[in-house]
């Protein structure tokens, strides 16, 4: 199996470009984020707007995939989206890079579409969410047959019909997403030779996690769940998904090792160091007006180097501010052996290496040849085991951390827990995302402070069901 990391190295098997406008816009949405997260292709998207639209537009969609803007030249690697400035003509050349030819004119689309069925032939495909020009279309379809690839057409389309055999038409944003992969991966999802991911199999699995477990996977994003699973037959060394489902029945050992696969997150002190600045200036402005108590929750805390990061800049804001910070933190996560590890607070010094110079402690405790980040900052701080999708908290929070967690969910499960994390703050609270995910259409709850580092405000407004 390719793991993620090795997915993306690789060149991109073939390529999609995608054509859609304003009128588009959730269905673009919604394509992205079915995507999985080894996807094995690169999509371009051609977007009918301005710039910066299309960045604004870009922070919408939740992926675990590379989302990036065109650039003079860039080589065409799996796992990647590539956003096209309108305003440029592109083409891909035969050592499989897109680049920048010039001003975009009434030709560039049909000599991108051109240049990318002489590279990838049959592995390529157009999306043609927007299909207002039928003759532009149909040029492209004509051009994409001819190589044999593939077009794919969304449900809602009515305008637009072809005979070309190249097509397949009345497709949901998801199925696109599932047909772009199964196109691009000449052979089946597996571990290894024999480890196909059966999906009667796979879905009896989630059911017994949900009996055992009490967590409802059938919520998550399914790529990513597969994913997993298939590391763990790579890991256990199973002949294949059949004799796994045996075992997880007869081992509850195993079961517990399956969970907490599923579960696992990646983390560091101060992972990503501008969001914490950038957090530090809003907490600051926040607080400035005389305010010296703070509500925050941490969610998906992991083994807690996030939640520690969080005190530490709480402490540094107080020291700027000259006032001490009665701070209340409430760290949760599924992965209860993760939770041992942060409710100790202690950590090796290679780990806490990426604590900036400005964030640590003037007097870091230490135990034998460990440090207690615990016992070094000031915030009181709850860990307890706890279901996102089931949280709930009183509207008095000042703060909400949930970050790189959206991403594992489906996009109606985001947009839910979206709306719970507004109810829960106070107006003006702040809400902080990963990199790769934003508050999606809510844009009535939330207002941008940093939209690269994603950081939220909550307007006061409150949506209907929670009137």
């Amino acid at each position: 199996m390719l793991t993620y990391a090795a997915a993306h190295e690789r060149r991109a098997r073939g390529v999609a470009l995608l054509f859609a406008s304003s009128a588009q816009r959730n269905q673009l949405r919604e394509l992205i984020s079915a995507l999985p997260s080894n996807f094995e292709g690169a999509l371009l998207i051609a977007f009918n707007g301005t710039k910066s639209i299309i960045e604004e537009l870009k922070t919408e969609c939740t992926t675990e995939l590379n989302s990036r803007w065109a650039s003079n030249s860039l080589s065409l690697s799996a796992g990647q989206i590539i956003w096209l400035n309108p305003q440029d003509s592109y083409e891909i050349n035969r050592r499989e890079q897109l680049l920048k030819t010039g001003p975009a004119n009434k030709d560039s689309v049909l000599m991108l579409v051109r240049s990318l069925t002489k590279v990838f032939g049959h592995l390529s495909a157009i999306v043609p969410f927007d299909t207002s020009v039928p003759d532009r279309i149909s040029a492209l379809c004509q051009v994409i047959a001819a190589s044999s690839g593939h077009i794919l057409l969304p449900k809602e389309d009515v305008n637009f019909s072809t005979k070309s055999e190249a097509i397949q038409q009345r497709l949901s944003p998801a199925e696109i997403a599932q047909t772009l992969q199964q196109r691009m991966n000449s052979t089946p999802r597996q571990v290894n030779s024999g480890h196909i991911i059966n999906r009667d199999l796979f879905e009896q699995i989630l059911a017994l996690l949900h009996r055992h477990k009490g967590t409802d996977f059938s919520e998550y994003r399914e790529a990513t769940l597969i994913t997993r699973l298939q590391q763990r037959l790579a890991n256990t060394n199973e002949p294949d998904l059949a004799n796994y489902w045996e075992r997880l029945q007869a081992e509850p050992a195993e079961l517990d090792s399956l969970y907490s696969e599923l579960l696992i997150g990646t983390t560091s002190f101060f992972r990503e160091p501008e969001v914490y600045e950038q957090l530090y200036q809003a907490l600051f402005n926040y607080l400035k007006t005389g305010s010296s108590s703070l509500k925050i929750w941490s969610a998906g805390c992991s083994t807690g180097e996030e939640v520690y990061s969080l005190a530490l800049v709480i402490d540094r804001v107080a020291q700027e501010l000259g006032w001490p910070l009665d701070a209340e933190i409430v760290a949760t996560d599924l992965n209860k052996q993760a939770l041992r590890i942060a409710t100790t607070g202690l950590y090796t010094s290679r780990s806490i290496k990426t604590i900036p110079p400005e964030y640590l402690p003037r007097q870091l405790k230490k135990e034998g040849d460990l440090y207690n980040l615990r016992a070094s900052v000031t915030a009181s701080i709850g860990f307890k085991a706890e279901d996102l999708l089931h949280a709930s908290y009183k509207p008095e929070l000042d703060l909400i951390v949930c970050r790189n967690l959206l991403i594992y969910f489906k996009t109606e499960i985001q947009d839910r827990l979206i709306e719970s994390f507004h109810s829960m703050l106070k107006p003006n609270g702040l809400l902080v995302l990963g990199r790769s995910e934003s508050t999606g259409t809510s844009r009535t709850l939330f207002v941008s402070v940093d939209q690269s580092s994603r950081v939220y405000k909550a307007l006061s407004f409150k949506p209907l069901s929670a009137r």
